[in-house]
């Protein structure tokens, strides 16, 4: 059994990718929105890193009954994965800071 490799076209040949950029780049200069930062995706961060110390701080600090614990295990869970899936995306992007240094 013979085996072909699947190759796909460089990103910066690919037509997909050019048009995609196309349509982002006019997204952006049609709503006047930056690619980096915003007040809203700052307020996210905070938010999202209150839920996690805060539920980390309470669950280390053990004054909370087992029902109580396991709610602020599954909270800090959540807030985990948020920090995982939501805040990593956005910087994968390079849309957290303006410097990418």
């Amino acid at each position: 059994m013979i085996k072909s490799k699947i190759k796909f076209e460089s990103q910066v040949n690919s037509s997909f990718f050019k048009e995609v950029k196309e349509r982002v780049d006019e997204y952006f200069k049609k709503t006047g929105y930056t690619r980096k930062a915003n007040k809203a995706m700052i307020i996210k961060i905070v938010i999202i890193g209150i839920l996690f110390f805060g539920s980390y701080g309470a669950i280390v600090s053990g004054i909370f009954s087992e029902k109580s614990m396991l709610l602020l295990a599954i909270l800090f869970g959540f807030s985990n994965a948020l920090i995982a899936f939501n805040i990593s995306h956005d910087a994968a992007h390079g849309a957290l800071f303006v410097n990418q240094n």
